[in-house]
């Protein structure tokens, strides 16, 4: 699909699905930090990043999401944002 006709320009989504109809496709809406897909941010997905990374786990859907300090990749700096985030009151995620 090109740009012009794509509900979701940043991240592949060859089938254009958009649940709620709202032109957005679904993989465009998540919550960044939310790498579990539960709809909060939480120590769950701390876990689920975790088991990724290092355990086989599933990826993240979309991958973006858990990119919770916005560098480009997952990887443990991002695990370390979101226990800044929950925890010590740092900054919110910046996928």
């Amino acid at each position: 699909v090109g740009d012009s006709c794509d509900n979701c320009i940043d991240i592949y989504n060859p089938n254009q699905i958009d649940s709620d109809l709202d032109g957005t496709g679904d993989l465009c809406e998540y919550i960044c930090g939310d790498a579990n897909g539960s709809g909060g941010i939480n120590i769950l997905d701390i876990t689920y990043i975790v088991s990724y990374l290092y355990k086989g786990g599933p990826a993240p859907d979309p991958a973006v999401s858990a990119d919770a300090d916005g560098s480009g990749g997952i990887n443990i700096l991002d695990i370390t944002f979101i226990v800044n985030y929950l925890y010590k009151g740092g900054p919110e995620p910046n996928c």
